[in-house]
């Protein structure tokens, strides 16, 4: 990480009425720069077929596998989140700490959408925007959501959920492991 960039603590991050957003970038090329009101909060990098992502509580690892599951790793290697693809659907179910959470699209024709709880509770909002061939995404939590590390965990996997990415590595290791090679 450059040490002339500071970034925003987590625990600050997701405010009602604050706005999180992805600074666009080419479709498919690394983990997404997210920024919020307060300033920047997360900076990634691609690296080996997985996603570095640099935050203030410390470092995340994002890794995506051909079935479409998303895992994020803390740099000690526990799980931190995990999210996976429900089968010929754009809705997505996974966990967030302790919270079991499901990404809804808003319609088949536009690719954003919202995370919901278990309860049915709107968690956050996920707005995206498509630029030719840069994309960006801008989020809004809940009112009634507390502010957190989660909500820059929804972020990643909103990103993820919403365009489908995988690394390109992963998919190839996965393809060549399933032919006995």
């Amino acid at each position: 990480m450059s040490t002339d960039v500071v970034l925003v603590p987590l625990a600050q991050v997701g405010r009602p009425g604050e706005q999180i957003r992805t600074v666009p970038r080419f479709v498919r090329h690394g983990p997404p720069e997210i920024r919020c009101d307060a300033g920047q909060v997360a900076t990634g990098r691609a690296d080996r077929g997985r996603h570095v992502v640099e935050t203030s509580d410390g470092t995340w690892v994002v890794r995506t596998s051909a079935h479409r599951e998303v895992r994020v790793t803390d740099a000690s290697g526990a799980e931190i989140a995990w999210l996976a693809r429900t089968f010929w659907r754009r809705r997505r179910r996974g966990r967030v700490g302790d919270t079991v959470v499901h990404y809804r699209p808003s319609s088949l024709w536009r690719r954003g959408g919202r995370w919901v709880d278990d309860a049915g509770r709107v968690l956050l909002t996920v707005r995206v925007h498509d630029r030719g061939f840069r994309r960006s995404l801008t989020c809004t939590p809940a009112p009634s959501a507390a502010p957190g590390p989660w909500v820059v965990l929804l972020v990643l996997l909103a990103d993820e959920a919403a365009y489908d990415t995988a690394p390109l590595a992963d998919v190839v290791m996965e393809m060549g492991a399933g032919l006995g090679g």
